[in-house]
């Protein structure tokens, strides 16, 4: 005969004992800003009638954390010491490689992870840190708190990097580690945030059974929600001036669910502002500064809060090509990768190539590198423009040479016929210094002279000409001469003649 018995807790059931009513799970948190009086109060009780006795329970609680912690990455180092010879370890962070290359054969563990976290923590874009429950385990996040994306590239070393990071939602364990409140054992909670929090009952002084299986527990999620309606639902939107530290305007679209009229405060002072459609503001800000807190009230003083943070980071970047690494030339028709490296608080870029094309706007530390190709050869001027949260812009130009540094194209024909298309003969050029251009009748009479300025079209960067428009009375022959007479960035003489044709 065979008996085969399990481990399970007797049939209890969790009530809410808390609210108006007597019987809720939780209490909203307070509509003031930044409130966190929210409660949560519960009993656990026999579900048969029959038998109220329940056994020993222990019952452990945890926030979900918030849904930004896709910034951090854990990176697990194991073994016990490097190879006796000089090893390499590296990962890479956003497509960004950090390397550490041992100093001593047989390099311990502990040192290896505490030279890989100071590497980590050299970068601009990234910090790191010793996990303090676990010295073999480095805790890495983004400075900007943007998405963080981590490869191990080292795997045939004596110490194995392994990714450790939870590929699930990240629960906090509310028992007094990390600054947290230790709630174990407790049935009512008080002084909550809003967010979710989970229990789980399990018999006590048991953890695992004698047959390796775990113990039944029971498990669920208590939330606890907010009972302020006020949301901004677009914005805040500030124009140019308040960018630039001047007085100016904010634009928010607030929904407050006809609990109005609402009140706003800047940096802890009463504003004035317009309302210029439904639910949507205009806030004037007279003294700006570069950190404030905006502050929303309705008519029964529920508020919330929101930084506006003017300050922005400092626009970096770099590029390279395959043909540049080989030979400090970039040719055309040439991938050219454009890479972002700019310092301090920003939350998006985009490149503008300087050839009437641009990036997509990307969030920082973007993985994926920025990829560009130049048709023709020429010197061009390439924007990297960087956005914090509320669209404040910063800028930073560069030249990049492609091929011989210049090109012209001249058009064989132009129609000044009054409309907007091919109205002016001037050719299309880039990478000069100078430029003259001369246009001839058919027996060579002069009949128009420009040199370039810079500034003569407000749409081109640098020099560029008006070009000519078209003489009354001109000749019967619809042919003519060109001439161009220039000289490159790198003070080269150019000559260039040929003939076109005018249509009306």
């Amino acid at each position: 005969i065979e008996f085969t018995f399990s481990k399970e807790l007797a049939n209890i059931v969790v009530n809410g004992t808390g609210g108006a009513s007597g019987d809720e799970l939780s209490q909203a948190v307070s509509c003031e800003i930044d409130a966190e009086d929210g409660k949560i109060n519960i009993e656990v009780v026999s579900s048969d009638p029959n038998n109220l006795v329940i056994p020993p329970y222990d019952i452990q609680w945890h926030r979900q954390a918030p849904d930004d912690t896709a910034y951090e990455q854990n990176l697990l180092i194991e073994g016990t010491q490097a190879g006796d010879s000089l090893e390499t370890y590296t990962i890479r962070l956003n497509e960004i490689a950090v390397t550490y290359i041992t100093q001593v054969q047989n390099e311990p563990k502990e040192s290896v992870v505490n030279e890989l976290t100071r590497q980590i923590d050299l970068t601009n874009q990234f910090e790191a840190s010793v996990n303090p429950s676990n010295s073999s385990e480095i805790i890495i996040k983004t400075e900007s708190l943007a998405l963080l994306d981590m490869e191990i590239v080292s795997r045939s070393t004596s110490l194995q990097l392994v990714k450790s990071t939870s590929n699930i939602a990240t629960w906090i364990p509310l028992d007094g580690t990390g600054g947290n409140p230790n709630y174990t054992g407790f049935l009512d909670l008080n002084d909550l945030s809003e967010g979710l929090y989970r229990y789980t009952i399990t018999t006590t002084n048991l953890t695992q059974c004698d047959n390796n299986s775990l113990p039944n527990s029971i498990q669920d999620v208590i939330i606890v929600e907010n009972e302020n309606i006020l949301e901004i639902r677009e914005g805040p939107i500030i124009d140019e001036y308040l960018c630039n530290g001047q007085s100016g305007t904010l634009f928010l679209d607030v929904f407050d669910g006809d609990t109005g009229p609402l009140t706003f405060f800047y940096n802890g002072t009463p504003v004035t502002f317009e309302k210029v459609g439904t639910n949507q503001y205009l806030i004037n800000i007279d003294s700006p500064v570069e950190t404030a807190n905006l502050e929303i009230y309705n008519a029964a003083n529920c508020g919330l809060s929101r930084e506006i943070n003017i300050g922005n980071g400092t626009p970096l970047f770099d590029f390279t090509s395959t043909n540049f690494e080989q030979t400090q030339t970039f040719l055309a028709r040439e991938d050219v990768t454009f890479s972002d490296i700019s310092e301090n608080e920003y939350d998006s870029f985009e490149f503008i190539f300087g050839d009437g094309t641009k990036s997509e706007l990307m969030d920082r530390n973007t993985p994926d590198p920025i990829i560009h190709e130049y048709a023709i050869s020429g010197t061009y001027y390439v924007t990297l423009r960087i956005y914090n949260d509320i669209g404040c812009v910063e800028e930073l130009t560069k030249t990049i040479k492609i091929g011989k540094g210049y090109s012209i194209l001249v058009p064989n024909v132009f129609t000044p016929n009054g409309d907007i298309w091919n109205s002016t003969f001037r050719p299309i050029f880039n990478g000069l210094s100078e430029i003259t251009l001369r246009v001839y009748d058919s027996q060579g009479g002069l009949l128009y002279e420009e040199v370039g300025e810079v500034g003569a079209d407000p749409e081109a960067i640098g020099l560029s000409l008006i070009g000519w428009e078209g003489n009354r009375n001109l000749p019967s022959s619809p042919y003519f001469i060109y001439s161009i007479t220039a000289k490159t960035i790198d003070e080269e003489p150019i000559f260039r003649d040929g003939t076109f044709i005018l249509l009306q």
